[in-house]
């Protein structure tokens, strides 16, 4: 399918260029036509323009964090009307696969992702499958464009069955930040780690209420001090944001007996751990992969009544014109880019 009206394509490894394609196509049964108002960039987009995105081959249309306007509805079509302002679920499942039986749609067999696997929504229009668009009347464009990657937190910690226990959660990028929001909603008590101390100040200004420490030099063993004299003892939970290799062979070390870790940040290389200190704990190990529509729906709600807030999670800004040139400034550590928004319209 060719890409919608005005675009951005990463043409090749390192190279974007604005182009035209196709008039907007009429939906079908089932589907919708929307404009792409907001959408985030996030580390996919930013390794994949580098090619270290296994699963992108160019050429492709970036973006997987889309707030759309709906244009159009197919014939049919209730849930949605033209004027309406979505989250995009960007994962397209096939419905057929073991895990797709049974609800587990954010880890299908044959998952596609916007942005990597299929274009994404650095275009002027998309045809969407209208179960993949949640509507909020009360939401910014620019809020329902971090549902997507609030929505990694939310699932991450619905996959931790966290409840009121302390937990650990190792990194504090958009991701890591995105999983303290939802444990302090959760009521649990909550230790961030991180090496880069600016990422841990960006922490406070989000998320109130957390505690957490530099372990950019600290052995294993001082870490666990450091939580001795936080929570008393080990965490029940962990929840690993950062995708370092050390850092997630670590993590078996840092939970309770009887714990869970949870791992959000992925690695090609294999992970190896102490089975008899993972034997002798009876740890629980969980991936939390992309997110479920039960985590859509949960995050609208909570950003709707006010009990997660995004004002400073959102740091950068720039429109659809200026993106190459912004695109390449938030990809500077100088810049403490967390969260960069293009707007698609104002021009």
């Amino acid at each position: 399918v060719m890409p919608c009206g005005n675009y951005v394509l990463l043409a090749a490894v390192e190279q974007l260029c604005f182009l035209s394609g196709d008039d907007l196509p009429e939906p079908m049964d089932n589907e919708a036509l929307i404009q792409p108002v907001v959408v985030g960039m996030c580390g996919t987009d930013f390794h994949g323009f580098h090619g270290r995105q296994p699963f992108l081959d160019p050429p492709r249309v970036l973006g997987h964090e889309i707030a759309g306007r709906v244009l159009r509805v197919g014939p049919n079509v209730t849930s949605v009307r033209p004027g309406d302002r979505c989250a995009v679920e960007p994962y397209q499942h096939c419905g057929q696969c073991p895990a797709c039986q049974i609800g587990y749609t954010n880890c299908c067999v044959h998952l596609k992702l916007f942005g990597v696997h299929v274009d994404g929504g650095l275009q002027s229009g998309m045809i969407i499958p209208v179960s993949k668009l949640h509507p909020s009347a009360l939401l910014s464009f620019e809020q329902l464009a971090v549902v997507e990657p609030l929505c990694i937190g939310a699932h991450a910690v619905a996959r931790a069955q966290l409840g009121t226990a302390p937990v650990l959660i190792k990194g504090s990028g958009p991701i890591g930040i995105a999983v303290a929001m939802f444990a302090k909603a959760e009521g649990a008590e909550v230790v961030v780690c991180d090496f880069d101390e600016s990422k841990l100040a960006s922490l406070h200004r989000i998320v109130e209420g957390v505690r957490s420490f530099c372990n950019r030099d600290l052995a294993t063993l001082d870490i666990k001090q450091r939580l001795q004299s936080a929570l008393g003892g080990l965490p029940r939970v962990v929840i690993e944001c950062t995708g370092s290799l050390p850092s997630m062979e670590e993590s078996f070390d840092l939970v309770a007996h009887g714990g869970r870790l949870v791992s959000v940040g992925h690695q090609k290389e294999a992970v190896r751990f102490s089975n008899p200190g993972f034997h002798a704990r009876e740890l629980t190990l969980a991936a939390s992969r992309n997110a479920l529509p039960s985590d859509f729906q949960s995050v609208i709600q909570l950003l709707e009544t006010g009990r997660v807030d995004v004002q400073h999670y959102i740091t950068h800004r720039c429109n659809f014109s200026d993106f190459v040139s912004r695109f390449m400034d938030w990809q500077d550590p100088r810049n403490a880019v967390l969260k960069g928004l293009v707007h698609m319209e104002n021009d």
